[in-house]
């Protein structure tokens, strides 16, 4: 799902460059790593919520290769680019990614069921 990936690295490109909002991307944005739908993302995030704001890309260098980390680099830096990383933002991809994993979960029957609602 490429609409949910670019949510997803987005995501990790906020957190990466801005670990203080990690705690509130799991508290109070309530984004849980279940809502990921690439394994790659989501097991940086369960590693980004067990180091919570003290996450610092050099930490994880062990546990990923050095291909992994330069990825989650190039998240961050294409964030930095950007005017707009703050909390308002991160929820605004939580919310994108919450949705497209919502609609993916629908079974065929919910699908043709919301299409007969619309009509």
């Amino acid at each position: 799902n490429q609409g949910a990936a670019g949510a997803e690295d987005a995501i990790i490109g906020i957190l990466a460059t801005y670990p203080e909002l990690i705690p509130s991307a799991e508290s109070k944005l309530r984004l849980k790593d279940d809502y990921f739908v690439t394994e790659f993302n989501r097991l940086v995030y369960k590693k980004m919520t067990e180091l919570g704001s003290g996450f610092d890309i050099g930490l994880i260098g062990d546990e990923f290769s050095q291909e992994q980390i330069s990825r989650i680099v190039r998240n961050s830096v294409s964030r930095q680019s950007l005017t707009d990383n703050g909390e308002k933002v991160l929820g605004e991809c939580i919310a994108r990614l919450k949705a497209l994993k919502k609609k993916e979960d629908q079974s065929l029957e919910d699908l043709i069921a919301s299409k007969r609602n619309k009509i």
